[in-house]
C-alpha cells in the first residue's frame, strides 16, 4: 500500500462525553476528521466541519479536543443540538468555528472524498487496498492497530436499512483485515 499523505494523517479530531474528559484526555468517546468545504462566496476559502459517526455523537461524545502544533491542545464546546445528523445514514457533523492558528490539525479537502462516479472511473472494487484509522477503545486495541488488507463487496450482497423511508437496500462491503504491533 503506498504512504498515506501527511495532510491526510493530520485531519483527526477526538470526541469526548464532557468537556473535563476532553481537557483530561481520558474516557474518549470517539474520533472523526476534519472536512473543508469551499465557501462559494468567498473562492480558496473553506467552512470547516468536523465529521464523525452518528452513533459516536447519540452516545453523547459531543466535545471536540483539536492538537495544537506545541504538543498541546484547543477544546471546542459543543451542545447535542450543535451537530447535524443523518436520517439515513450514521453520519454527523458540527461546525469548527474560529479554528486558532496554533491547531495541527488540517482538513481534509471535499475532493479527498470518494463518489460513485470515481468507483467506477478508477475501477474500485473487490481486493483493493484500503486504509482506515479511528481511536482504539480497549488496552487490547491499543497494543494492536488495524491494518486492513482487503475490500470486497457483492452486487447481490445487501443489508435492509431500515429508516423512516423503508427499505434502502445499500450495497454492503466485507473487509478481511490483519492485526499487527505498531505502524
Amino acid at each position: 500500500m503506498p504512504r498515506l499523505r501527511d495532510e491526510i494523517l493530520d485531519c483527526v479530531v477526538y470526541l469526548y462525553r464532557s468537556y473535563h474528559e476532553a481537557d483530561e484526555g481520558i474516557a474518549i468517546g470517539g474520533s472523526g476528521f476534519a472536512l473543508g468545504m469551499p465557501c462559494e462566496s468567498l473562492p480558496g476559502a473553506a467552512h470547516i466541519y468536523a465529521v464523525t459517526n452518528k452513533h459516536v455523537v447519540e452516545n453523547g461524545a459531543i466535545h471536540i479536543r483539536l492538537n495544537t502544533r506545541d504538543g498541546k491542545k484547543v477544546l471546542m464546546h459543543a451542545e447535542q443540538n450543535d451537530w447535524v445528523t443523518s436520517a439515513t445514514d450514521d453520519l454527523a457533523i458540527v461546525p469548527l468555528v474560529p479554528i486558532p492558528a496554533s491547531v495541527s490539525t488540517k482538513p481534509l479537502s471535499i475532493d479527498c472524498l470518494i463518489t460513485r462516479e470515481m468507483v467506477t472511473q478508477y475501477g474500485i472494487g473487490v481486493g483493493d487496498e484500503v486504509a482506515m484509522w479511528g481511536v482504539l477503545l480497549t488496552a487490547r486495541d491499543i497494543r494492536r492497530m488495524f491494518r486492513p488488507r482487503d475490500l470486497g463487496t457483492s452486487p447481490r450482497c445487501r443489508r435492509p436499512n431500515r429508516n423512516r423511508h423503508g427499505d434502502d437496500p445499500r450495497r454492503s462491503f466485507l473487509m478481511r483485515s490483519a492485526l499487527h504491533r505498531g505502524l
